[in-house]
């Protein structure tokens, strides 16, 4: 069985008293997720199961997308457990703690293998994968079933990252009047602070001072254009904002520099990476995204960077809210 107490002891202290109703609100972060399996079957799945959820994303290191936690029905950790946000219930319809997680399903309940999706079924604000299989050939059924989960369970994700990302509200007024000011729009939440930097460039942040830092910083600047542009070009013109406008002065890692393309702009090209710098004698580092789009209609190229910091936190949520704000962007070229 795998070892779970990172994700336990916090809920021992959230719910002392669990008794496994659905009175209780759930607990534990929206990529945590509890897989309630018997040990046998999850001895042959277990390294399938791991490879196709437990996928890494680089930030400034790999991280895991979502991170796993089994437990077997049997165990009485299982009663604390299964108050967690997000539970996968695997195993036929007979069993107990699937035949629970059954009884709140909404509609017809397709027959093994399948997937379907449940709430508050032990707790509050809860949502339940059940992964229903056939008596015979389990492991096989699951294993097929892995693609459909991992992509059910990432774009769960993503819509609660957006859904969370926009908790303050769109920031309707600074679209319409970057739109008719400056030739783009950018779809913001209202706790973003904008900079006037100047004509050409415009500066939207926000940051938390307690407990833990956590800075989310994005520029949007332009010159005449477009011209063709290597990856080391666009690195140079973002050096080049980092050294003029930035409070915090930041190299970049080229060893971890990969490019890509930008969905909607067929010319435009991505730079990613790690930077790296120093304030008040203190080593800091983050990820970023930077991105190149030629705009023709307005005889301009933009440079959008993105980048974060949020040093002793997993980077991925907030990476995904860069990513779907600079994906807002428009200056009517696509």
């Amino acid at each position: 069985m795998r070892s779970y107490w990172w994700v336990l002891m916090p809920a021992l202290v959230l719910a002392p008293t669990a008794c496994g109703t659905s009175g209780s609100i759930a607990h534990g972060t929206e990529n945590s997720i509890i897989v309630v399996a018997v040990d046998s079957l999850w001895s042959q799945v277990q390294d399938s199961v791991d490879q196709a959820l437990e996928t890494r994303v680089y930030t400034v290191r790999p991280e895991k997308t979502f991170k796993l936690t089994q437990v077997s029905p049997e165990s009485q950790d299982w009663v604390t457990l299964r108050q967690f946000r997000q539970v996968l219930a695997v195993g036929t319809p007979e069993d107990e703690w699937v035949a629970d997680a059954l009884k709140k399903v909404s509609g017809p309940v397709p027959g093994a293998p399948a997937l379907v999706a449940a709430n508050d079924v032990w707790a509050r604000g809860q949502r339940v994968t059940i992964v229903l299989l056939p008596h015979d050939g389990a492991a096989r059924a699951m294993e097929s079933l892995l693609p459909r989960l991992h992509a059910q369970l990432d774009e769960r994700f993503r819509a609660y990252v957006h859904e969370r990302m926009f908790a303050s509200g769109v920031d309707e007024a600074l679209a319409d009047t970057l739109k008719a000011r400056a030739g783009f729009t950018l779809r913001l939440p209202n706790i973003y602070r904008k900079r006037d930097v100047n004509d050409s460039t415009y500066v939207f942040f926000t940051d938390k001072e307690e407990g833990n830092p956590l800075v989310r910083w994005i520029t949007v600047t332009w010159r005449p254009g477009p011209r063709p542009l290597s990856r080391s070009a666009v690195l140079d013109w973002r050096q080049a904002l980092v050294n003029a406008f930035y409070d915090w002065k930041q190299t970049v890692d080229t060893a971890t520099v990969r490019t890509d393309s930008v969905a909607g702009f067929p010319q435009a090209r991505e730079v990613r990476g790690v930077w790296n710098g120093t304030v008040q004698n203190f080593p800091q580092a983050g990820p970023f995204i930077t991105r190149l789009i030629p705009c023709p209609a307005q005889n301009r190229e933009y440079l959008l960077d993105a980048w974060l910091y949020a040093p002793a936190s997993d980077k991925y949520e907030y990476m995904l809210q860069l990513d779907a704000i600079l994906g807002s962007f428009d200056c009517g070229a696509s």
